[in-house]
């Protein structure tokens, strides 16, 4: 048997491969039945990335679960992890509870981390949340990506608030980004459906 953090390497590297797909399948079969199982956060962590990618979302939990159980407090990396695999799987409510648990756990946002939760927010239709997480990546010097741009107009279009819209609009041309053409559509269709 291969030692745990040479097989979370190697499901990593053919985690890249399409091809290897069941032999990354084998390999993460033998690290589950390891009774000696020791993974390292960064380790833990690649795995559950690369289980994302298949679909293998009970792998992810019962990866973010061990990790818990062994003693170890989960990096904001892991959490956000964890909240998109739950997103992708489109089990929202449970996503919403892991953002609590980062919540009371002090663990403090970075980037990506406010990405995954506003797409989580905006696929609740939660536009209150979607707003204050918003301003708090900005409160803390982050810079907006595109896409975090794009999940706050789609839920402004959603809620039929073109002023805001416009706003937002205006805010993504400053920082150098251009609207998609789905996008400006969507806008289109608001505007004609407003006026």
């Amino acid at each position: 048997m291969l030692d745990p953090s040479i097989s979370a390497k190697l499901i990593l590297e053919l985690g890249k491969n399409p091809d290897k797909h069941m032999l990354i399948l084998s390999l993460l079969d033998e690290l589950g039945e390891r009774e000696d199982l020791s993974l390292r956060q960064q380790d833990c962590t690649a795995i559950m990335k690369v289980c994302i990618r298949l679909g293998k979302f009970e792998i992810v939990e019962a990866l973010f679960n061990w990790f818990k159980q062994s003693g170890h407090d989960p990096s904001v990396v892991m959490y956000t992890t964890m909240i998109h695999s739950r997103y992708c799987e489109k089990k929202y409510r449970e996503a919403l509870a892991l953002v609590w648990e980062m919540e009371a756990s002090n663990c403090l946002f970075d980037l990506p981390a406010y990405r995954v939760v506003i797409k989580l927010f905006v696929a609740l239709n939660d536009l209150s949340r979607t707003v204050r997480y918003f301003s708090k990546l900005k409160e803390v010097g982050f810079s907006p990506t595109y896409d975090i741009y794009r999940e706050l107009i789609k839920i402004y279009v959603v809620s039929g608030r073109l002023a805001k819209c416009r706003e937002v609009c205006k805010e993504l041309e400053t920082a150098g980004f251009k609207l998609d053409k789905q996008m400006m559509s969507q806008l289109l269709q608001l505007e004609r459906g407003g006026s």
